[in-house]
This record gives structure tokens, sequence and C-alpha cells, in this order.
């Protein structure tokens, strides 16, 4: 079989066009491969690590019928002594540490004209455990625990001409269903790299928030942040457990208002994936079938010079599978070297889909999540494929009988 091989590559070299465009088709069907896979994996990866983030946590403990009716803040439901209750939470094994937020929409009077908006409390401190908003002021400082101090995003600022040192006034609803005005003094002004964010939330210190809604020394929610995310669902039950009846704690796999959305669009994009690995397969396969059909004649030359079919079908399975692993090798590894960079540089977002997105929780700029699995697996991909459609019309040649095939044209 070694003559064979030999005569293979010498084939290889023999038709350059022929040798070129097959490489070519497999180095980019693989490369694309890895990058859409790896596109993927840091965009869900970057959104799921935002909601968790700044929603959610691995954790969070709520009274449920705040829960209920979450999307639209009701802050008459909150959970009462939450200092209590989050020094009960951080005694827990696996519980790394808890934090109180309050979500509060709340209307802004700028020049006589109100503006409705988001404001977040937050306990600074804790905050900067695992949230980045600390690293993201461009203008100002971060927040103190027992400032009336309040943050507000860079796309908001621009919008109403906000500055620090300026003071605004907030009117927001309390506990009792009644209105609360409030003067905050703008100390920082952020960057979070999400463009809803940027736009519209405002964070000020958990203690002021509480002064404002009078809501005492209570919180709407509760968010754990674990050492172990994959034991969210074990603690949960364990802090199920230990809360009174009227507060309720779900995994963030649990929190339906959330996690929804990201699991229809994750099984969205499976689906992508696999009609683009099928397109990939495609442009693999049109172009082994092109190479061994267009070589009907030497097929039949060939089997009149003596060559067993069985030789022959050898043949052309080498020589495919020569070409194919060239071009996954050099369209894998591209894309994993393109990937690798992406994964340190970014890609920006809202140049890439405008404001499609901009409304849900993803980051103005995407690293791309580069694996070596999935170069293996690009690599495999393309091998596999060109072997298997080079060999199906090969092996239908191979039998058509030698006169006939020399007359082909």
């Amino acid at each position: 079989m070694k003559h064979i091989i030999k005569l293979g590559f010498k084939n290889i070299f023999r038709n350059k066009r022929r040798t070129f465009l097959t490489i070519t088709a497999v180095f980019f069907a693989t490369f694309l491969v890895v990058m859409f896979k790896s596109f993927i994996g840091g965009l869900w990866g970057s959104t799921i690590n935002n909601v968790i983030m700044l929603e959610t946590g691995h954790v969070k403990v709520a009274h449920k019928k705040y829960l209920e009716k979450e999307k639209t803040q009701p802050l008459e439901y909150y959970v009462v002594d939450a200092e209590k209750i989050i020094n009960q939470l951080e005694e827990l094994s696996e519980v790394n540490f808890a934090t109180p937020r309050i979500k509060a929409p709340v209307m802004l009077n700028i020049n006589d004209k109100n503006y409705y908006t988001q404001l977040l409390a937050i306990n600074p401190e804790k905050e900067k455990r695992f949230n980045v908003i600390h690293e993201k002021i461009v203008d100002g400082e971060y927040l103190s625990s027992d400032s009336k101090g309040i943050m507000v995003g860079s796309g908001f600022a621009e919008k109403f001409d906000l500055h620090t040192g300026q003071r605004i006034t907030l009117l927001s609803p309390t506990v009792y269903n009644s209105i609360s005005v409030e003067s905050f003094k703008i100390t920082g002004i952020f960057t979070y790299g999400i463009k809803s964010l940027d736009e519209r939330l405002m964070v000020a210190p958990i203690a002021s928030v509480q002064d404002l809604v009078k809501m005492g020394d209570g919180t709407s929610e509760i968010l754990i942040l674990l050492d172990n995310i994959e034991k969210s669902l074990a603690v949960e039950d364990e802090v199920n457990a230990m809360l009174p009846e009227e507060y309720t704690a779900e995994a963030w796999e649990n929190q339906e208002n959330y996690f929804n959305m990201i699991r229809i669009a994750t099984q969205i994009y499976n689906v992508v994936y696999f009609f683009f690995l099928l397109l990939a397969s495609f442009v693999i396969i049109n172009t082994i079938l092109i190479s061994v059909y267009e070589r009907e004649r030497e097929i039949g030359a060939l089997t009149a010079l003596g060559m067993s079919r069985g030789e022959v079908l050898y043949l052309f399975v080498t020589e495919a599978g020569i070409l194919s692993i060239i071009g996954s090798l050099l369209g894998s590894l591209s894309g994993g070297l393109i990937s690798f960079i992406l994964s340190k540089v970014g890609i920006n977002t809202i140049a890439l889909f405008g404001e499609t997105m901009s409304d849900l929780n993803i980051s103005n700029v995407i690293y791309l999540k580069a694996q070596w699995q999935t170069v293996i697996f690009a690599f495999i991909f393309g091998f596999l494929v060109s072997i298997i459609f080079a060999s199906i019309p090969a092996f239908k040649a191979v039998k058509v009988d030698p006169i006939r095939a020399l007359r082909a044209t």
C-alpha cells in the first residue's frame, strides 16, 4: 500500500487547482465551525454571568409574593430583619457571602421635567466582592455606605447632561404605597459595558434607599454567592429549610423570569449551530464530490492499467484524507488562534448587532470562549466528513466498467 500513498501525494500536486479548492473548502468550513462555537460560548457565558451578577446571584432569597410580582418591583413585600437572616446564611458551609439589594422604580426631576428610571440599592463594600461596577467608574468615585451619594450610568448622564457633584431629586413609592422624595448627590458616573444599564440605571447605598422607601432594616432581596456554583440547588433546599414560611430561596437555574429567555435562546442557537454544521458539511461534500466525479475517466484508466478496485478506492480515500488533514488542521488551528485573540480583545456587539439586543443583559464587548476541545472537534469534523463523502462516490465510480469510464468526457 506504500506505493498507493506515494501515488496519492503525487496526484495532489499534479492538479494544483483541484487541490487548492478542496483544501480551501475544508479550511473555511472548519475555521467557521471554531469561530461560531467560540462566539456562542462567549456570548452566553457572558450573558449568564451578567444575569447572575446583576439579577439572581447563585441563590436569591425574597418574600414569596415579591417573586410572584417581581417585574413590577413591589416594595411592600420585603424581607424584614434582613441583617439577621444574612448572618444566618453566611454561617452555611457552602455560602461565600450574602448581600442585600433593593430595586425601586423612581421618578427623576430634571429642569422641571419628570423621567422614570430604575434605582438599585446595594451594600457598597459587599458588592465589591463579586460585582465589577466599582471598576467601571469613569468620573468621580465609588459609593460609601453612609453617604447620600448616587452613581449614574454614562449614557444616562450624557442624555440628561448630569455631572459629578450635581444634586438630583428622586421621587419613589414606599412600602406604604405613598410617595417619598429625597435629594442625592452624584458621586460617580460608570460605564458598565451593557448599553441598557448605562442608559437607565442609578445605584445608591442601601441605607439611604431604605430611608427613601421607608423599609427600615429590610431589603427586597438577598443575593447569595457560593464557593461552588454547582451547589446552588442543594443550597436552595438548605436555605428554604431554615427560612420563615413567608420567604423563599431560588437557585439561579429556577428563576424563570430571567432564565427562560436564556434557555430558549440557547436552544435556538443550538439549532442554528446544527444547521451551520450542515452548511459546513455541504461545502466540504460538494467540493469532494466534484473532485471525485470529474476523475471518472482517470478511474477507468487506473483500472485498465491493472489496479484493483480496492486499490483505486484506497487511492481516492487516501488523497481525500491527506487534503482533509491539511485543510482541517489549518482551519481549526487558525480558528483557534483567532478565537484566542478575540478572547482577549473581544468583539463589539453594538457594531455587530446594532440596537437589536440592547435590552438584554449582553455586554457591549463579548470575549470569545477559546477552547482546545472546539479546535479538536472542528478538525475531526472536517476530516470525517471529507473521508466519508469521498468514499461514497469513489466506491460507485470504481464499479463502472473501465471502457465506459475511459469514454467519459
